[in-house]
């Protein structure tokens, strides 16, 4: 347990430092201490939700590593709602890329009539 938790608490470290930096430099200087607060509260979240699903996908019964079917229906599970979160991304980039596209073209046509 003190392995697995040392591993997380060095990726964590290893991952915010870089993340808070490029917050530091691209965001505006009023939305700095949102920003990474928001960065933050993500982190916080995703944690807090490991751990509940963690607990759920233990067997009651210790059995051994990996030998409930119960977890391995839930990750599947996991892993489906992940990539259709994955596809709605892209869709969603997709339409917004597509409107961007038409804003700077309507910009254009004003600024040349």
């Amino acid at each position: 347990m003190l392995s697995g938790y040392f591993a997380s608490a060095t990726s964590e470290w290893l991952i915010s430092s870089p993340v808070l930096a490029v917050i530091a430099h691209y965001a505006p200087a009023s939305l700095n201490a949102l920003m990474a607060s928001t960065y933050s509260l993500t982190v916080v979240t995703g944690m807090y939700w490991g751990s509940k699903i963690s607990g759920f996908a233990s067997p009651v019964v210790k059995t051994g590593a990996f030998q409930s079917r119960h977890s391995e229906t839930l990750f599947g599970v996991l892993g489906l709602a992940a990539l259709g979160l994955v596809i709605i991304s892209l869709l969603v980039a997709c339409v917004i890329r597509r409107q961007a596209g038409r804003h700077q073209e309507n910009d254009l046509a004003s600024v040349l009539y």
